[in-house]
């Protein structure tokens, strides 16, 4: 899989991060606002969600995508519910990706663990590399998939520990009439799979993980890359997160 490939998939993940986050709320149905007040954990958690997103994007062309969500009744003593998610998109180059999702909050909060699994079928022009421009775009095709999951132990109050896996992989082809060693090269360079292991660390004392009105969520994480096939290196990468909530008003 191409880094451009890797890049999608860490863009569509965050979309998605992102709409649990702000539309995970939902308000209560008529006959629900003439109880009386519940207290949350009595309140039923399960909700679905899903919406259009338009698609403007100079590769891939116009489109139209969707993003749904839907929320599980929460496990005994958990304070936050599991997410059940899906995007998936289509353009007008007959470009189209889909991915699927899991975060599970285990009951008590003990354990948390997600899944995610994706495929791409692109479209795409290529225009070389940084100093090595192409005289004319040349057209190509990309077909790969990923999966990454990850679990979370609790160790002390609001701490975790955890480990995390990806594997993403992928074919090119190229749609041009051309020398066919260079056909191959360009399509040996352009496919291929990687695969990495890391650590988490989380400490996570937020009110609510899907709408939080005070605490603070720290998200520390490591990848460690398999070695490459053209240069023979490995590497690794390193992501930190801060988030600190507090009401205002």
């Amino acid at each position: 899989m191409t880094t451009s490939t890797l890049s999608k998939s860490a863009f569509v993940l965050s979309i998605l991060v992102f709409t649990s986050n702000n539309y995970a709320s939902e308000s209560k149905t008529a006959v629900d606002s003439q109880k009386e007040p519940e207290s949350s954990d009595d309140l039923p958690d399960r909700k679905f969600a899903a919406f259009p997103v338009p698609i403007t994007d100079d590769a891939l062309g116009l489109g139209l995508g969707v993003n749904a969500m839907y929320l599980h009744d929460r496990a005994e003593g958990a304070k936050n519910p599991s997410t059940s998610m899906f995007y998936g998109q289509y353009t007008e180059t007959g470009s189209g990706m889909a991915i699927i999702g899991h975060e599970h909050v285990f009951a008590h909060d003990e354990w948390r663990a997600g899944f995610y699994a994706g495929h791409f079928g692109l479209n795409l022009k290529y225009t070389g590399r940084v100093g090595m421009q192409l005289p004319k775009a040349a057209q190509y095709s990309s077909y790969s998939n990923f999966v990454y999951g990850e679990v979370r132990k609790q160790i002390f109050d609001d701490l975790y520990l955890g480990v995390q896996g990806l594997w993403s992989g992928g074919d090119a082809n190229l749609n041009e009439k051309t020398d066919p060693e260079i056909k191959k090269a360009f399509e040996q360079e352009m496919s291929g799979s990687n695969s990495a292991l890391g650590l988490l660390m989380t400490y996570d004392s937020r009110d609510n993980m899907m709408g939080a009105t005070q605490g603070l969520n720290v998200d520390l994480s490591t990848l460690h890359y398999s070695r490459d096939k053209r240069t023979g290196n490995r590497f690794t990468r390193l992501d930190a997160e801060v988030s600190q909530y507090f009401p205002i008003g």
